[in-house]
């Protein structure tokens, strides 16, 4: 009679490992779920694992990455009459405001004079491409271009330096 309880605790435990393996589990794969506006967004998928066997999730829907705010991505797989479901959020949200502006300076000189630049001061950490056709030895008005390149966006500024005769 002592064997029964073993017996029943085998048959038991068979029916818990036979459940396990064919319990659906649901996997959103790793991926950027954060995106800037107007980005493209790439899906990095959803799979299921029934069993020893992994299947790739269905969607029917994309992120509008044309709006920001949370969108969700709903992950569809059907099996014994049941569809399995999980949901992925992907939020769009808005570029940093880049500003690049002007330090004051003293931007008219005498013909021969020294300039010192007083530069631009910018919002992000970003290189500074600067653009002049300053001549030092010509009375005239000249650009001192200031040019960014921020999140695949050129942004310039322009700075006048007048040269004037004695």
């Amino acid at each position: 009679m002592k064997i029964i309880p073993y017996i029943l605790m085998i048959i038991i435990l068979s029916g818990l490992v036979i459940y396990n393996q064919i319990t659906p589990y649901m996997y959103l794969e790793e991926g950027l779920d954060t995106v800037y506006v107007g980005t493209s967004y790439e899906d990095p998928g959803a799979t299921i694992r029934i069993g020893n066997t992994t299947y790739e999730m269905i969607t029917y829907n994309e992120i509008d990455t044309d709006t920001i705010g949370k969108h969700s991505i709903v992950y569809e797989y059907e099996y014994k009459e049941t569809i399995y479901r999980i949901t992925r959020y992907v939020m769009v949200i808005p570029y940093d405001n880049f500003t690049m502006i002007l330090n004051p300076g003293v931007d008219t000189i005498q013909i021969g004079d020294q300039w010192i630049d007083a530069g631009v001061q910018t919002s992000h950490e970003v290189d500074i491409e600067v653009v002049s056709n300053l001549n030092r030895l010509r009375a005239g008005t000249y650009e001192i271009t200031y040019r960014v390149m921020y999140l695949e966006e050129v942004y310039e500024v322009i700075r006048y330096v007048t040269v004037v005769a004695s």
